[in-house]
């Protein structure tokens, strides 16, 4: 028993030592944080030890020995000293030691068994207490950490940002349903939405809509209604729900961030003392756990080093924290059991990291050292990419498996925001106010498609903050923001703040730079990219491990072929263990650039580059050809590769690779080929190449007209010019070309007269309609954006074009825009035999005309509205939404009464030239449905047989390759006999006439609040399409499915409707 003043002693001797363990540490570190919480505890003990010193402190009495009911050892009270050799550490209370001691001394009531088991109830303030604080502290400052996402180009050593001021919750691919809205609530929302509308009530809006008073209601109700009826989990509602979880994500999904975030803030909770942690807020309901963070890529080098008969599974994880981490016994005891008690979170990261070699190790100890923790009652959470845990070896059975979502539109403003505060609030330098970098950031994002590819993975969209902030706006150009974004992933490769070791020293390649490096990656990319890719998938190609290393070893026989396979086996062990984002192993024989957009533009890169191809393929041109030869994978991959010499200023080798895509299609008919010409020219600036190449710009132009051209040669309006004719305005156009480039009225005839140049001919060349292959749904579309790109002909937009068109109409031009609705006899409405007609489309009815009328072969497009918003007109609802906003898109988003202003402009340009009597205006619903029924009452605008070709409607939706819609005329096969195009489908058209019931119909009504809508949209089946099919909707009302065509009728006609 040790006598008060010796433990005094004892107690000041700890003191000390444990003093001036704490001031090496604080000695040997400059982290803000840690330092912080050195200096306090240093005082705290300093604090302690004065008071000893001043005897402020009385010493403990020593507690009565009672050996009563012991069948061995002996029984102490607190604070006696043990001395021999003592093993303590059985799982008791919340806190216990289990250490090989030759003295222990005991805070409360310990039982001592000889040469076996202490069990120790010590207080928080043991010597314990400052290991603990300085661990939590380290692995706060590791966590928060952002050392790729945070260094400047210009500096890469730049101090980091903190992950909490940054940070976003991660969603899951999970849904869960909405919480039900109050039914009470929501009729009250649509009453109003009703009475807004116009309406006295429900009751007169279901009297005008022909339905219920309750049908009406739930019509409304799905109105306003949230459009989405279930949520994404957030990935903290997960790890709160499950005490054992799998997140699982694409490379740079946040995966790390995720488990950071969470470690972090737990571990600031756990130092404060706070009852909850709030960062992590309602979604974490428990309380401040301790956190033990492991990189098990790092657990399984140590796994390898140590003997397979080392400790049972799960004490190796406590060994490794204590041999190779190198934290103290005492420490790693204290987490050991706070994990046994369910007091500790274990956050084991990177699954997909751990080799597996071809006998199972180190992954298998790896594995058997999960399931060993997995069977405890701490929380535990593994990450893994995707795809490596879809191996079985990597696989945890029973465990619930997550996979983390791209992120939401709504998610990728809150990181942008977030990022731009905080380079605000730490001051900074940014290129601009950061509230200005940060609103032109989301505006790019949101109108550049390419950019919303990449935004939804995090890592990616971290690194266009990083350069919009520095340099005050993101590349115009796809290469620059790809080249700007992959040297930012090499960063890695080229430092480290942890001391990895630099690619150039590991390669023993002093010389290494990065122009060496990249030349390595581009002929990486371009291999993997050879092999192919799947379908839409964002990875890139598989690229075996022999294959690469193949690859690698012959760039580096440049250096010495002595070493080129040494060099090469190094280069792919650098990569298993630093993977960047850029390229990284998959599982032990695949290797991968994770991201396909990085593999297309590097291998682009490499097509652009003239270092040590073969014979067969020495310039650009001829790789390129070979390449598009072999599958749409290269499409990408070829546009970056233009789109460098573009911006290297070599114009030539483009034009010419335009010019052998277009000679191979005139050729074959590779439909394919013509659309990347113009893919390939589109990439350039339009200027630019009308004014060194104005004829192919214009030959590319009159091939896609000709794709979309109708091929019924029994059809007048449809057949093209004849070849004498053709030659004439080729002759006009180059002319006119090269007097007015890139102006809207480069010739006063025809828009349709532009189908000229190279390749327009008549039936015996090539390029003529009734020569090309049927197109598929999404060539056509293809071709139609194109069209739009390059102007499209085929509509009036300057008032000589308008003027011109109307000078044709007593003419017998067949290429004319408007199209004559002869006088006579049509019949209107649906017969009885017609299965799918409603009962307002009947009784079918007879109307007539007096005179002939003109209807627009087209609907009026966003390029023909833009022309009245330039001169004041309003513009559309969506004008800032880029999928309806291309040039030849039928205009949407307006409602009827700025499509009857619209008219009224048109009509007023044009007054002076209009037949005497005729207005141009809406078309009447009887003269909408005479122009699409014909004098033979079609059942559809080109007959009485669908055709899947025929129009945009929901039942095309999947091969046509838009959602939304289409440019106009892209469907030739739907063309009435007189030429008029986009009758069914694509958008609803507004009429002049009101809502009323045909005459003899069985039940009579009348509504002049609502508008007669026709044609159905691209989201209607054909039932809606039919020539006799009928919608209305009120005249204030717009939405992407409205749209209007314009006609040229008599006065007459408006009260004609039955």
């Amino acid at each position: 028993m040790s006598s008060p003043n010796s433990h005094e002693e004892s107690q000041r001797a700890a003191l000390l030592a444990e003093i001036a363990e704490l001031q090496e540490e604080l000695a040997a570190t400059q982290r803000p944080r840690t330092r912080a919480s050195l200096e306090a505890d240093i005082a705290e003990l300093q604090a302690q030890l004065a008071a000893l010193d001043g005897g402020e402190t009385p010493s403990p009495a020593t507690a009565p020995v009672n050996q009563s009911g012991q069948a061995g050892g002996t029984s102490l009270g607190a604070n006696n000293t043990l001395h021999g050799p003592t093993h303590i550490g059985d799982d008791v209370g919340r806190d216990k030691l289990e250490q090989q001691v030759g003295s222990v001394q005991a805070a409360r009531d310990a039982f001592v068994a000889t040469q076996q088991t202490i069990n120790i109830y010590a207080s928080e303030e043991a010597p314990v207490a400052p290991l603990l604080r300085t661990y939590l502290t380290e692995l706060g400052s590791a966590c928060a950490r952002l050392s790729l996402a945070d260094a400047e180009s210009v500096d890469p050593k730049q101090a980091t940002l903190d992950l909490q001021a940054v940070y976003v919750g991660l969603e899951l691919e999970r849904h869960v349903p909405l919480p039900p809205v109050d039914a009470e609530q929501l009729r009250e929302q649509a009453i109003s939405a009703i009475k807004e509308a116009g309406f006295a009530g429900v009751e007169e809006y279901a009297t005008a809509y022909d339905g219920t008073v309750e049908q009406a209601f739930q019509f409304v109700i799905e109105q306003i209604s949230p459009k989405e009826q279930q949520r994404r989990v957030r990935a903290l509602e997960a790890l709160a729900e499950h005490s054992r979880l799998v997140i699982t994500g694409h490379p740079g999904s946040g995966k790390s961030s995720l488990v950071n975030f969470v470690a972090l803030s737990l571990a600031d909770a756990w130092c404060s003392g706070q009852p909850g942690v709030v960062p992590l807020g309602a979604d974490w309901p428990h309380q401040a756990l301790l956190p033990i963070r492991v990189v098990l890529r790092e657990f399984a080098a140590w796994l390898e080093a140590t003997p397979a008969s080392a400790g049972d599974a799960a004490g190796l994880l406590w060994r490794w924290l204590e041999q190779k981490v190198g934290l103290a016994p005492l420490l790693v005891q204290r987490l050991r059991t706070a994990c046994a008690d369910g007091h500790a979170m274990l956050f084991l990261d990177g699954l997909d990291e751990v080799p597996l070699r071809d006998d199972g190790e180190p992954l298998r100890r790896v594995m058997a050292t999960l399931h060993a923790l997995g069977r405890g009652t701490s929380r535990m959470v593994v990450t893994c990419r995707v795809l490596d845990y879809e191996q079985a070896e990597r696989q945890l059975t029973d465990w619930p498996v997550e996979r983390i979502a791209p992120f939401a539109q709504p998610l990728r403003e809150q990181l942008i925001t977030h990022w731009f505060d905080a380079l605000e609030r730490l001051k900074r330098p940014t290129r601009g106010e950061p509230a200005i970098l940060r609103d032109g950031l989301i505006r790019a994002i949101q109108a550049r498609p390419e950019l919303q590819r990449l935004a939804g993975n995090p890592l990616l969209l971290t690194m266009m903050i990083r350069l919009q902030a520095h340099d005050g706006e993101l590349p115009g150009e796809q290469v620059t923001l790809y080249r700007r974004s992959v040297d930012l992933l090499l960063l890695q490769w080229r430092r480290d703040a942890a001391g990895r070791e630099a690619l150039g020293a590991v390669l023993a390649l002093p010389q290494w730079s990065d122009s060496q490096l990249n030349r390595l990656l581009d002929r990486l990319a371009y291999v993997a990219h050879e092999r192919g890719v799947s379908g839409e998938s964002e990875q890139g190609a598989d690229l075996p491990r022999q294959v690469l290393l193949e690859a690698a070893a012959h760039f580096f026989a440049l250096y010495d072929p002595d070493r080129d396979l040494e060099r090469a086996q190094k280069f792919l062990n650098y990569i298993s263990a630093h993977g960047n984002g850029i390229i990284q192993r998959h599982d032990q024989q695949i290797y991968r650039f994770p991201h396909r957009t990085f593999q297309e533009y590097l291998a682009g890169r490499r097509l652009i580059s003239d270092e040590g191809w073969p014979d067969d393929r020495p310039e650009f041109v001829d790789r390129a050809l070979a390449c598009s030869a072999r599958g749409p994978q290269w499409r990408g991959a070829l546009l970056l590769a233009v789109s460098q010499h573009a911006l290297d200023g070599r114009l030539r080798p483009v034009f010419n690779l335009a010019d052998e895509l277009l000679a191979r299609y005139r050729r074959g008919h590779a439909t394919s080929d013509l659309l990347l010409a113009a893919d390939i020219l589109q990439e350039l600036d339009r200027e630019r190449v009308t004014t060194q190449r104005p004829e192919l710009w214009e030959a590319i132009r009159t091939a896609l007209l000709a794709l979309l051209q109708p091929s019924n040669t029994k059809n007048p309006n449809s057949l093209p010019p004849s070849p004498a004719v053709v030659h004439e305005r080729t002759e006009n156009v180059h002319i006119a070309a090269k007097e007015r480039i890139g102006t809207e009225e480069t010739t006063p005839s025809s828009p349709l007269s532009h189908n000229v140049g190279e390749g327009a001919g008549g039936e015996g060349h090539p390029s003529h309609p009734n020569n090309l292959p049927a197109l598929a749904g999404a060539e056509r579309g293809r071709a139609g954006f194109l069209l739009g790109a390059f102007g499209d002909p085929r509509m009036p937009l300057s008032l000589t074009q308008w003027q011109h068109e109307l000078a044709k109409l007593n003419a017998t031009a067949t290429d004319s825009y408007f199209c004559r609705i002869a006088a006579g006899d049509y019949l209107i409405g649906s017969g009885d035999d017609d299965s799918d007609a409603y009962d307002h489309e009947r009784p079918q009815h007879t109307v007539t005309f007096a005179q002939d009328y003109w209807v627009a072969r087209l609907p009026i497009t966003n390029a023909q509205w833009q022309c009245w918003v330039a001169e004041g007109g309003t513009a559309a609802h969506y004008a800032d939404d880029d999928d309806l906003n291309h040039p030849n898109q039928p205009v949407v988003g307006i409602d009827w009464h700025a499509a009857t202003a619209y008219c009224a402009w048109l009509n007023n340009q044009l007054a002076d030239l209009l037949p005497a009597g005729y207005t141009i205006r809406l078309p009447t619903e009887a003269e909408w449905e005479a122009a699409a029924r014909g004098a033979t009452a079609r059942r559809y605008p080109w007959g009485n047989a669908w055709r899947d070709d025929g129009a945009a409607t929901e039942e095309d939706r999947a091969t046509r390759g838009w959602r939304w819609t289409m440019p106009v005329g892209c469907y030739p096969a739907g063309a009435t006999p007189e030429g008029i195009l986009d009758l069914a489908g694509n958008v609803w058209e507004w009429t002049l006439s009101r809502w009323h019931a045909y005459p003899g119909a069985k039940r009579s009504f009348t509504n002049d609040k609502l508008v007669v809508v026709r044609g159905g949209a691209f989201d209607n089946n054909r039932t809606f399409v039919r020539c006799g099919a009928r919608g209305r909707n009120h005249p204030d009302d717009f939405l992407v499915i409205w749209g209007f065509r314009v006609i040229l009728s008599p006065r007459s006609h408006i009260g004609s409707d039955f």
